[in-house]
Formats: C-alpha cells, structure tokens, sequence
C-alpha cells in the first residue's frame, strides 16, 4: 500500500499533538515545583519605579491610598506587589509584577474582607478560569472582558453587594493590610498544594507534581484545549457581569 494513502495530514496533526502532550507531561512532572511557603516581605522603600506599567494615578482617582509593598524571590525571580486600601469602601487593591515587567494581569485585583472570614477578589485574568477558588471561604472571579481600572472596581463593588447581604465589611489600616495580605497568601498556597495534584518532594524542600497531576496540567494546557477554556472563561465573564448589570438594575428600579 503507498505511503499517502494511510498517512494523511489530520494523522500527522494528532501524532504531533501526542507527542507534545507526552512531552510536556514528562516536563512538568520532572522540572516544574513550587516552594513550600509564599514568603513575602514587607519593605518600607518606595518600589514604585518596579510598576512601570500600573499608573497608580488610576487608583487613586477612584478614592485608594497606597499602603505599603511586599516582595518574594522564586526560582531566580523578583515578585513586586504594591497594596492599596479604601478606607471609605473598606476594600484594599493589589498591583502585582515580576522584575519589572507586568504579569498575565493587565489590571490591579481588587479584593473585599469581611468579618466573618469571608473574603473575594476580582481581577482580569485573560488565562485563569472565570471563578477559582482561594479556600472554602475565599473565591476569586475574573472577567477578562473589562479594561479599564474603574471599571473593574465597578464590576467588584456589584458582587459586593450580593456578598454583603448578610456580611459587615473590614479592613486594617496601612501596614496593617500588608501583613493580612502575605498572611491570606500563605493560606491560599497551602489550600491549593493541598490538592491530589501536588506532593511534597523526596527531600521535603518542596511541592512537586504528582504523575497525574502532571498529566492534567499539561493537557489543560494542551492545544486546542486551552484556547477552548480561555474562550468559555470569558463567555462566562461577560453572563456574569450581565447578570450583575440586571440584578443592580432591578434593585435600584425598586
């Protein structure tokens, strides 16, 4: 039989697609780990000239003060974050980079505590799925169809009302609010090391993937499975957002 007629091009295609989720399974399982603790600092300089793309004048337009800067070093990387809180809205804002350059977040995320424990955050992730979660108590929500800063904050301040219902809003003061954070975020690492996913390695100086978990995070990451989650991620954005557009409107309209 001549070679063409069983080696077509959707063949090679899949062949190709094979051994590519194949190899990166073997890659994540064998080179990619996370540390055993987010250790973040706080620092009491002025970092801002590491936030070349966030003008902080956006923030502080819509009523946020700068309350202090925290940083992490991983794997050869310097992580910036700068805090900012609202006093009046008692919500605070984070502004994250590394080395200088931003990340896959475009916007600051912003983020709500309340005094039950309950906390959310809202960002524009255009990579993560719409809602993840941070713990039983700490969902996260990202809409990666807003662009705009104010606008976020806006989208943030409607689910807001949804979570206060029943809820009394808090917030720290200044530094305050800094160590809350690099705290929440040693839960949050914790929560999400915990999954299946994830073991602590041979010599206890980190987590690593399991084989499994490997194998799932290189087929999420696995054409054409991941443009298809970046796809229903933002399609799930744009009907929450709808639906928090109709719920403010009915309940102003009464």
């Amino acid at each position: 039989m001549p070679l063409h007629t069983w080696i077509s091009t959707p063949s090679i295609i899949a062949g190709l697609l094979v051994v590519q989720y194949v190899l990166n399974s073997y890659l994540i399982y064998t080179r990619v780990s996370h540390p055993l603790h987010v250790l973040w600092i706080e620092c009491n300089v002025d970092m801002q000239r590491h936030f070349p793309a966030f003008p902080f004048s956006d923030l502080e337009q819509i009523g946020f003060r700068l309350a202090g800067y925290l940083l992490r070093s991983e794997g050869g990387r310097v992580f910036y974050l700068a805090v900012f809180v609202h006093p009046q809205n008692r919500d605070s804002a984070e502004v994250f980079v590394f080395d200088g350059a931003s990340t896959f977040l475009t916007l600051p995320i912003f983020k709500s505590r309340f005094a039950d424990g309950f906390a959310f955050e809202v960002g524009n992730s255009g990579v993560a799925p719409h809602q993840i979660s941070g713990g039983p108590s700490f969902p996260a929500f990202n809409f990666p169809n807003v662009r705009s800063t104010a606008e976020l904050y806006r989208i943030h301040g409607l689910l807001k009302r949804e979570f206060s219902n029943s809820r009394v809003p808090t917030i720290s003061d200044g530094s305050a609010e800094v160590r809350e954070f690099a705290r929440k975020a040693e839960e949050v690492h914790n929560y999400s090391m915990s999954h299946p996913d994830y073991k602590i390695s041979a010599d206890r100086t980190q987590y690593a993937f399991t084989l499994k978990g490997a194998m799932r995070a290189a087929w999420l990451h696995q054409w054409p499975v991941a443009p298809i989650k970046r796809w229903c991620a933002l399609r799930s954005a744009i009907q929450h957002t709808n639906q928090l557009e109709k719920s403010a409107s009915d309940e102003n309209g009464q």
